[in-house]
């Protein structure tokens, strides 16, 4: 920890606190453990950690969209249609919110990549 000044970073492999070591017009990162990034390393496993996250977020909500449907199908087959049509209208609006967070992700931009890189 003394190599350099605390940064407002956090290791993306074990979590820990990076330290910012500059060295003349150089900088790099490195945390207790020694994992160590130079600026653009660092931000390249930032966003390959958003990215992953992301897609786990989208994962989820896809499971808990086919979940409510099949609680409907339940409802439905247990002669509760309004409980079955209040879990369609949630799967359905949470789908339709879904497509705004899979519109993110797929979104090259997001990352600052045009779509010719």
């Amino acid at each position: 920890m003394a190599l350099g000044s605390v940064s407002k970073y956090t290791c993306p492999d074990c979590h820990g606190v990076l330290v910012e070591i500059k060295e003349g017009p150089l900088v790099r990162f490195r945390c207790h453990t020694g994992h160590a990034f130079s600026p653009a390393s660092l931000m390249a496993e930032i966003n390959a950690e958003i990215d992953n996250g992301l897609w786990e977020a989208i994962r989820s909500v896809e499971e808990r969209i086919l979940l409510m449907r099949q609680i409907a199908t339940l409802q439905s087959e247990a002669d509760r249609p309004d409980m079955a049509l209040k879990f369609e209208r949630q799967a359905d609006d949470t789908e339709a919110r879904l497509q705004l967070l899979r519109d993110l992700v797929l979104d090259p931009a997001f990352f600052g990549h045009s779509p010719s890189e």
